[in-house]
């Protein structure tokens, strides 16, 4: 069970994701206008798998079609902040080099 989780919070979609979420709630569209590059498919699958896993409670509105997102609380948060942080940052460095 845990080697299943960590693979899942392993996936980098996931990673930002949460970090996008913080300790708030987001609509669909706004986690994924947070979550740069992110398609439409790939936040559904990961705040599904996300969900099943107990790291975040996801709602969805059928009537307005849109959902929203709240973290629980997670004891892997401050772990998994650095780590994106850090990926972030790598971005930053990289989109300068190239532009």
């Amino acid at each position: 069970m845990a080697r299943e989780i960590f693979s899942d919070l392993a996936n980098k979609w996931a990673l930002l994701i949460i970090e996008a979420l913080g300790d708030r709630t987001l609509l669909f569209g706004e986690l994924r206008d947070e979550v740069e590059g992110v398609s439409h498919k790939m936040p559904t699958q990961n705040l599904r798998m996300l969900e099943h896993n107990g790291l975040i409670h996801r709602e969805v509105t059928p009537s307005s079609r849109h959902g929203s997102s709240t973290p629980t609380p997670n004891p892997a948060g401050p772990v998994l902040h650095p780590s994106t942080a850090a990926t972030r940052a790598v971005c930053r460095k990289i989109g300068t080099a190239t532009t």
